[in-house]
């Protein structure tokens, strides 16, 4: 059966904006009122349509969450659409990195243009960077206004000289690529072409965070992937995330998440 775009959109409205009843009336009232509200004249059902690998969300004026995908609610340490609804990156990011991205935002809202492929080293809510590749477009009404902003995201293997993280661009992406193996801090500096004081001190100020601590927390986010993506067994998504054993996965994944990779496995699955 075909559709046309503006029942593609209602049908996908229902399907997938479908907010949950433990959601406040007044953010739910909120949400559906702006979803409502958009004009879908850009094509931005096709884009939502089109996702795979791809972090895809809406956000309003003021820069709240109207709409996220499974993809963007698990960056951002979430199960729930309840749970960022209504929220913004300054609840989810470090706050000089959500006033970035707010900016940009405004920019595209000012401009009334997309703005495609920037590079951003974006954190998750583990703290742990990746590089991605991220285009925006305005959204409008029907009356034609702005009144928010659709992104997309999908990761990138190689790190655009000019970016202000260039000089640690290859010592993330090898800690990206071998966290399954054993890492030494000694080999990142190498890459970034300076000695391992020099790498930890400059590391540590920009990052907030020493190499091994940002070392545990990918080992922690490639944990959190493996459970919530496949039926392997904890020791060995352990030893596949790059811990010594299924004990030392246990004591720093519940550090850094406040959950046992049991109970994160359980949590993610009741809501699949």
């Amino acid at each position: 059966m075909a559709y046309t775009a503006r029942e593609l959109l209602d049908e996908s409205r229902q399907y997938l904006y479908d907010l949950r009843m433990s959601e406040p009336v007044s953010q739910t009232a909120r949400t559906a009122e702006f979803l409502h509200d958009i004009d879908d004249s850009l094509g931005f059902i096709e884009l939502f349509c089109q996702l795979n690998n791809v972090h895809f969300y809406v956000k309003n004026r003021q820069g709240q969450f109207m709409a996220v995908n499974r993809a963007s609610m698990l960056r951002n340490g979430v199960l729930h659409e309840s749970e960022i609804l209504g929220r913004t990156d300054y609840d989810f990011h470090p706050p000089e990195m959500a006033a970035a991205y707010r900016a940009e935002d405004q920019q595209v809202m000012d401009s009334n243009r997309p703005l495609p492929d920037q590079v951003w080293l974006v954190y998750d809510h583990l703290q742990v960077q990746q590089w991605f590749s991220c285009t925006k477009v305005p959204l409008h009404d029907r009356a034609g206004r702005v009144i928010g902003v659709a992104g997309a995201m999908t990761v990138l293997d190689t790190i655009d000289k000019q970016s202000p993280y260039a000089p640690f661009g290859e010592a993330i992406n090898h800690v990206l690529k071998h966290h399954d193996q054993q890492i030494r801090v000694s080999r990142l500096a190498e890459l970034s072409g300076c000695s391992v004081s020099q790498f930890d001190r400059r590391f540590r100020k920009v990052f907030s965070m020493t190499p091994t601590q940002y070392i545990l927390r990918v080992r922690v986010n490639a944990a959190r992937n493996l459970l919530s993506r496949s039926s392997r067994s904890i020791a060995d998504i352990a030893l596949a995330s790059g811990f010594y054993d299924q004990s030392q996965l246990a004591r720093y994944f519940k550090r850094l998440t406040g959950m046992t990779p049991s109970q994160y496995r359980r949590q993610f699955h009741s809501v699949s």
